[in-house]
């Protein structure tokens, strides 16, 4: 009928150990056989509506093989999207494991690979820096009101050992504690 068919072969591989071995040309190989299927590429490209899915999820692709004939590598087109060339900048490529030439798929966006979070992630994550720097600013201006009150307060010497962790003692053998009053102040204020 013509058309596109394919040989697609699968070996069987069962234990060497118990003497399921293949020889061929007095090579023994660790498999049994292989098991062999004739697929209608076309058929089988229109049933299972490979554009349809990549076109809905707004992809593109290209799936190819190397031939080799006479030493001269030749490229050839199996099946293609239609707009498969944007492939060729930013795509994902895979070799498949085939048995006499290389298959080789390549995958792409539309757009390229950009991802879809792009569009809220970019302003979320400024709003989150810029909130994360002003609670910042005032952790380190707190601090700085602490350290001038601190300051004030107490002399430079008990800060120092404050800081370093150590505890606060002094002892006086003499010490004047004056208190005092005006009076009628608590009226006047």
């Amino acid at each position: 009928q013509g058309g596109e068919v394919f040989i697609a072969r699968l070996r069987v591989n069962m234990d060497p150990n118990e003497g399921h071995t293949m020889v061929v040309n007095n090579i023994t190989y660790p498999c049994w056989g292989f098991v062999v299927v004739l697929l209608d590429w076309a058929t089988l490209k229109e049933q299972s509506d490979i554009y349809k899915e990549f076109e809905n999820e707004k992809m593109q692709f290209k799936l190819t093989r190397t031939d080799v004939k006479d030493g001269v590598e030749s490229v050839k087109s199996i099946a293609e999207s239609a707009n498969s060339e944007l492939c060729a900048a930013e795509n994902v490529t895979l070799d498949l494991d085939t048995g006499d030439n290389g298959w080789v798929i390549s995958v792409c966006y539309d757009d390229g690979f950009s991802p879809n979070y792009k569009v809220w992630a970019y302003p979320v994550v400024f709003v989150g820096s810029f909130i994360f720097m002003i609670l910042m600013m005032l952790v380190l201006v707190s601090k700085s009101q602490l350290e001038s009150i601190l300051l004030r307060l107490m002399p430079p010497r008990a800060i120092k050992k404050l800081r370093k962790g150590e505890t606060i003692i002094e002892k006086y053998d003499m010490v004047t504690i004056f208190f005092s009053d005006i009076v009628g102040y608590t009226k006047m204020s």
